[in-house]
């Protein structure tokens, strides 16, 4: 079945208008008698189509007498709050106390805002529901003045953005999260133009956001065939598949390092293509780690070489990690075979390993 309710664009369009013709219809009638009279009606006039709008997407219309502090509901505030127009009517109060405690103060000063500086308001704040949910709600609305210039009753719309807020929340966290993690992470849209980048690519590569957004990332391939290799890895993300691989990266300074790279192609819920991913790590640490790991070991070697005796080193599996030439020589066999061996089940001779 299609939902033939308004979008909020489409509400908010039919709000405008509405707000225009009001306003019209108060400007040009603020005293008694027949101009008071039509003011009225068509003040009525106008809050029939709002409500009839309100009813249509699901929101609460609010007609507040801010002089006597009466607020009539309208729309459809049981499928937003879970209460009745009816069981909300009374003064501002009644609806202040279905505001979030922490949310309270800021509706108070918009309030207070409003009435000052006669602007429309648009801000968003957190309610509690007859069930014991907190949603988050935007209210749109605005004060009409008499000729005095005193506030004389607010006007507007509440609709609930749960959805679009926890949305907002959540995209936020996720970016927070992209931002403080060690990898580098690149995204680029479907022309693979960069549209964002972390800190850590920032800081891995030296460029500013000025200077990558916009660009491919091919401008970081150090690889003799890069032309050749970026066009590989766009071809295989067009397709719909992660492309892996360690290739050497050049810097903005154009010092090279290996660079492990997973580019990945990132769906809607319709399953298009909307968006690419590049999750990248900088393998320069580890490479230094292995060279002084390679170091340390051939150093090692050294000692074993020169030794007069058999020496060998074995791991906690009891397998020959390293024996020095005199050890080979008393064994009679050649390195290769001896490491990678069980020490003991190889060379030891049985009474021996029973001993």
């Amino acid at each position: 079945m299609s939902d033939d309710r308004p979008t909020y664009a489409e509400l908010e369009n039919r709000v405008r208008e509405l707000e225009r013709q009001l306003e019209q219809a108060t400007g040009e009638g603020s005293g008694e008698g027949a101009a008071h009279r039509e003011v009225e009606a068509q003040l009525l006039e106008w809050k029939n189509r709002y409500l009839a709008a309100t009813e249509a997407s699901q929101a609460i219309l609010y007609d507040w007498n801010a002089a006597t502090d009466e607020v009539v509901y309208g729309g459809t505030p049981e499928a937003v709050v879970g209460y009745t127009a009816e069981e909300l009517q009374g003064g501002l109060a009644n609806w202040r106390d279905l505001i979030h405690p922490d949310d309270r103060s800021l509706f108070d000063a918009e309030i207070a805002r409003l009435i000052k500086t006669r602007s429309r308001s648009d801000f968003e704040y957190r309610v509690r529901t007859r069930d014991g949910r907190v949603i988050h709600v935007q209210d749109r609305g605005r004060f009409f003045f008499d000729a005095q210039g005193q506030a004389q009753r607010m006007i507007g719309l509440v609709m609930d953005v749960t959805r679009r807020a926890e949305a907002e929340q959540q995209s936020a966290l996720l970016s927070t999260i992209v931002e403080q993690v060690t990898d580098m992470v690149i995204m680029t849209d479907t022309d693979f133009r960069i549209t964002y980048v972390n800190e850590a690519t920032r800081r891995c590569f030296g460029y500013s956001d000025e200077e990558l957004l916009g660009q491919t990332p091919g401008l970081f391939n150090a690889e003799p065939l890069a032309t050749e290799i970026q066009q590989e890895i766009y071809e295989a993300a067009a397709q719909g598949k992660t492309w892996t691989r360690t290739l050497r990266n050049r810097r903005k300074d154009g010092s090279i390092f290996f660079n492990d790279i997973a580019v990945t192609p990132l769906h809607d819920a319709a399953g298009r293509t909307v968006a690419y991913a590049s999750i990248n790590r900088d393998l320069s640490e580890r490479a230094e780690a292995e060279r002084a790991l390679r170091h340390e070991r051939d150093r090692a070697q050294q000692y074993l070489d020169v030794a007069g005796v058999m020496l060998v080193a074995v791991d906690v599996e009891q397998r020959v990690t390293l024996i020095n030439p005199r050890g080979c020589e008393i064994l009679g066999y050649p390195a290769d075979e001896i490491v990678g061996q069980n020490w003991f089940d190889r060379f030891l001779p049985p009474e021996v390993r029973s001993s």
